[in-house]
């Protein structure tokens, strides 16, 4: 497996994840409802693997969603491992630092707010 399919499973069970709680659906549910085995959805849900087409379309209609609400971009996978670098490296900063860096975060939030206009 390749970091970027690792990092596609933690993306895609970020989102399944997320189906399972406002709709109320158990691992269980989702595997009455599309015929995936046990083992494959438990894979999803702890973001071992992403799933393929076939199945991704199956979990979509167990969902009542498109295809598309499920899908991971590159760009997704992208931006959540740049976010886990971040916080990494933040929960390392002894807590005097912690705030220097969030002061230096807002100062270039706000140069970049003010290049904007």
């Amino acid at each position: 497996m390749t970091k970027y399919q690792s990092k596609k499973g933690a993306e895609f069970s970020r989102i399944f994840n997320k189906y399972l709680r406002e709709q109320g659906l158990s691992c269980a549910d989702v595997c009455r409802k599309t015929g995936i085995s046990k083992g494959l959805i438990s894979n999803y849900y702890r973001g071992l693997c992403a799933p393929t087409a076939a199945n991704l379309q199956l979990i979509a209609k167990a969902f009542g969603v498109p295809v598309s609400d499920l899908m991971v971009s590159k760009d997704d996978v992208d931006r959540a491992g740049l976010e886990q670098k971040i916080q990494r490296i933040y929960s390392q900063l002894p807590p005097e630092k912690q705030e220097e860096a969030l002061n230096y975060l807002e100062y270039l939030k706000s140069q970049s707010d003010k290049s904007k206009k």
